[in-house]
C-alpha cells in the first residue's frame, strides 16, 4: 500500500481509567496491567512508576474522524532508545470491526475474548523506537462518522523482561501523519482523522531489577535475665525489593548471645522471613553485642541490629551444715543443731517453708523470703523417748531457688539411773574415841553403765570410802561405807555427795548425822526437858574447840549463830531439825582470833544468849 504522508490533527490519548470503555470523555495516557491481568487505573496521572521486572503495561488507543483528511496513519514515537532492553514482548489486540496496518504488516482483528493476541514480528518496531499504525474499518477507511467521539479500538500490551540492569525513563510522545492512497479503492475516501495531542506526553519509568532487604527491628533488648535461664526475642528480614532476596549470613555474635538461622537461601519479593535471637547469660552483668546480616541488597549490603541485655544471679538456696548426725543420747534428753539457711542469689529468695520432721525430730519455723546474700538460722531438735536408731529429712524449700534435703539421724539410749539405800545415815550417839560404821548401796536402774566419778564431801568426824565406783553394769549394786569417829562430844552432820555419769540425776546427796558424848555419859539419860535451855559451854575458857549443851522441849528447828564482841556473824554452829532431848554440839574456833564471843540458840520461838572466851 502506497501512503502519503500529510499533516494530521489527530490526537491518541493514552490514559489510565477504571472503565473499559468511555463514550464522551478520553481517558488519560496510561493504564497498567498487574502479573495478574488485572486492568488497574492509574487515574489522573501522565506516568507509570515502578514498573518492574516480569510486568505488562497496556497503551490504549482512541480514534476520531475530523472532515477534510482524504487519510491518515500516526506514529509513536519512543523518544529514549533501547526499549527493546527492557521489553521482551509485544502484542495488539484490536476491535473486531477494525483494520490495524503496523509499520506496513496488516493484524487482523482480534480483539475477542475467544482468540488470543498476535504478537509483533521480531524487528517490527521499524525505525528505532518508532512504532507506524495506521487504522482502517471494514475494507477501506469508511466507516468512521465526521464529528464521531473518541472510540477505543484496541490497545497494545507490553511486558517487560525478568530482569533490569539499570533504572530507566521512556518519554512517550507523538506524530501525526496523512496518507491518500493514489490508487485502488482507497482514492477519494471519506475522511479519517486520528488526532493526537502533541502537548502531551507519556513517561513509564523502569526500574531496577533489584532486592531491597528491610528489618522490622533495629534494636533488641532482653532486659534482666536469670544466670543459667535462656530467652529469645525475634525480628523479621523483609524484602521490599523487584528482586529475590538472598541473606548470605547472619552472625556476628558471641556468647551470651547466638542466633538462629545463620542465613536464608531466598525471600521472596514482598514476603519475609524471621530471625530469633537468644540470650543466655552464664555470670552477672551487661552485654552488648551486634547481629551483623549480609544480603545481596546492592545499597546495604549488610545491615545491623543492636542486642543487649542483663545477667542477673537468681534466688540461689543454701543450706549449712548439709547434714548432721546426733549420736547417742539417752532417751529423755534433748540435743540440738543449729542450721544455717542462705540466699546467695541475687534475687530475693520467696516461698521458703520447712517440711518432713516427725517426732523425735522438730524444729524451729523460718521465714517466707530471703533478700538476696540474707541468711536466718533454725534450730533441729533430737528428743528421744525409745531407744534405737531414727533417721529423718528436713524438706527446705522455696519458690524460685530450689530445694535442699537436710539428712538428721541419731540414736536414742535408756540412760543410766542411779538410786541410793538408805538415804540418810544416822550414826545415834557414840562415845568419843569409837568408830562406827554404816553403809548404802549404790544402785544402776538404767541399761546402761554407770559410772560414779565421786562419793566425798565428808569432813571429820566422818569419812567414807570407795571414793569412786569405776563402773556400776545394769541392775547391779556397789555398797560404800561411811565411817564415824567422834573424838569431842557433840552433835555432828555432813553429807556424802555422790557425782556419776546420770544425765538425769548427775549428783545425789546422803545426809549423815552422829552424837559424839564423853565416855560413859549418853544424852538423854536424865530423862526428858521439860523446858528449853541453852547451856554455858565447856570447857571455857577454850581453845580452839568448845561443847554447846541445849535442851529442846519439843521437835523443832534449832539454830545455834556464833557473833564476834562487835555483834557480827562469824558462824552458824547448828541450823536443823532436832527431836525433844537434851543435846550438845561442839564449836570449833579455828581461824578466829582470841577474845570474847556470844552465842545464841533459836528454836521454836525461844531464844538465848551465852558468852565464850577465847585464848590462844
Amino acid at each position: 500500500m502506497k501512503k502519503i504522508l500529510t499533516v494530521m490533527t489527530a490526537i491518541l490519548f493514552i490514559t489510565v481509567i477504571n472503565s473499559i470503555i468511555y463514550a464522551q470523555n478520553p481517558p488519560r495516557l496510561f493504564t497498567q496491567m498487574t502479573r495478574s491481568s488485572t486492568e488497574v487505573a492509574y487515574t489522573g496521572k501522565d506516568s507509570l512508576s515502578n514498573v518492574g521486572p516480569n510486568e505488562t503495561f497496556y497503551l490504549k488507543l482512541y480514534v476520531r474522524n475530523i472532515p477534510n483528511i482524504v487519510g491518515y496513519d500516526f506514529k509513536i514515537l519512543f523518544n529514549s532508545a533501547n526499549f527493546d532492553s527492557i521489553v521482551t514482548s509485544t502484542t495488539i489486540d484490536i476491535l473486531g470491526s477494525y483494520t490495524v496496518n503496523i509499520n506496513d504488516e496488516e493484524v487482523s482483528p482480534i480483539y475477542d475474548a475467544t482468540r488470543a493476541p498476535i504478537p509483533y514480528k521480531s524487528g517490527l518496531m521499524g525505525a528505532p523506537d518508532t512504532l507506524w499504525i495506521a487504522v482502517t474499518k471494514g475494507s477501506d477507511y469508511a466507516g468512521f462518522t465526521i464529528g464521531d467521539t473518541y472510540k477505543f479500538i484496541g490497545r497494545l500490551k507490553f511486558k517487560t523482561k525478568s530482569t533490569f540492569t539499570t533504572s530507566m525513563t521512556r518519554e512517550f510522545s507523538f506524530a501525526n501523519a496523512v496518507y491518500s492512497y493514489n490508487s485502488g479503492g482507497y482514492s477519494g475516501a471519506p475522511i479519517l482523522l486520528v488526532t493526537i495531542d502533541s502537548t502531551k506526553t507519556g513517561k513509564i519509568n523502569f526500574g531496577v531489577s533489584k532486592a531491597t532487604i528491610t528489618l522490622t527491628k533495629t534494636s533488641l533488648n532482653f532486659g534482666t535475665k536469670t544466670v543459667g535461664t535462656k530467652d529469645s526475642l525475634t525480628f523479621y528480614v523483609k524484602n521490599t525489593g523487584t528482586l529475590a532476596l538472598s541473606v548470605t549470613s547472619i552472625g556476628g555474635l558471641a556468647t551470651p548471645f547466638s542466633v538462629t538461622p545463620t542465613s536464608i537461601t531466598s525471600v521472596a519479593i514482598s514476603d519475609s522471613a524471621m530471625v530469633k535471637v537468644y540470650f543466655q547469660p552464664a555470670v552477672s552483668g551487661a552485654a552488648i553485642d551486634t547481629v551483623v546480616v549480609a544480603s545481596n541488597d546492592p545499597a546495604n549490603p549488610t545491615v545491623t541490629v543492636i542486642v543487649q541485655g542483663t545477667g542477673q544471679t537468681g534466688a540461689t538456696l543454701a543450706v549449712t551444715p548439709t547434714t548432721n548426725n546426733f549420736g547417742n543420747k539417752t532417751v529423755g534428753t534433748t540435743d540440738s543443731v543449729t542450721v544455717k539457711i542462705k540466699n546467695t542469689g541475687g534475687q530475693t529468695l520467696t516461698g521458703l517453708g520447712l517440711s518432713g520432721l516427725s517426732a523425735p525430730f522438730s524444729n524451729t519455723s523460718a521465714p517466707t523470703s530471703l533478700n538476696a546474700n540474707d541468711s536466718t538460722t533454725v534450730k533441729v531438735y533430737f528428743t528421744p523417748t525409745v531407744s534405737g536408731l531414727k533417721v529423718d529429712t528436713l524438706v527446705v524449700a522455696s519458690t524460685n531457688g530450689g530445694t535442699f534435703n537436710f539428712i538428721v539421724q541419731g540414736t536414742g539410749q535408756t540412760r543410766q539411773a542411779i538410786a541410793v539405800k538408805p538415804t540418810t545415815l544416822d550414826f545415834g550417839s557414840k562415845n568419843t574415841g569409837t568408830q562406827t560404821s554404816l553403809t548404802f548401796k549404790v544402785t544402776n536402774n538404767g541399761d546402761l553403765a554407770l559410772g560414779v566419778s565421786s562419793i566425798a564431801g565428808l569432813a571429820a568426824p566422818f569419812s567414807v570410802t570407795p571414793a569412786s565406783i569405776t563402773t556400776v553394769n545394769k541392775g547391779d549394786s556397789v555398797t560404800v561405807t561411811v565411817t564415824f569417829n567422834p573424838t569431842s562430844a557433840g552433835t555432828f552432820r555432813d553429807t556424802v555427795v555422790i557425782a556419776s555419769n546420770d544425765p538425769i540425776t548427775s549428783t545425789l546427796n546422803v545426809p549423815l548425822i552422829g552424837i559424839g558424848v564423853v565416855t560413859g555419859i549418853i544424852e538423854n539419860q536424865s530423862g526428858m526437858p521439860t523446858s528449853y535451855a541453852l547451856g554455858q559451854n565447856y570447857p571455857n575458857p577454850f581453845n580452839p574447840s568448845t561443847t554447846i549443851p541445849f535442851d529442846v522441849k519439843t521437835t523443832g528447828k534449832v539454830k545455834i549463830t556464833i557473833y564476834n564482841a562487835l555483834a557480827q556473824e562469824v558462824a552458824v554452829v547448828v541450823n536443823s531439825l532436832y527431836p525433844a532431848g537434851r543435846h550438845k554440839v561442839t564449836f570449833n574456833a579455828q581461824g578466829l582470833s582470841s577474845g570474847y564471843y556470844f552465842y545464841k540458840m533459836e528454836v521454836n520461838g525461844f531464844v538465848s544468849v551465852k558468852r565464850a572466851l577465847l585464848i590462844r
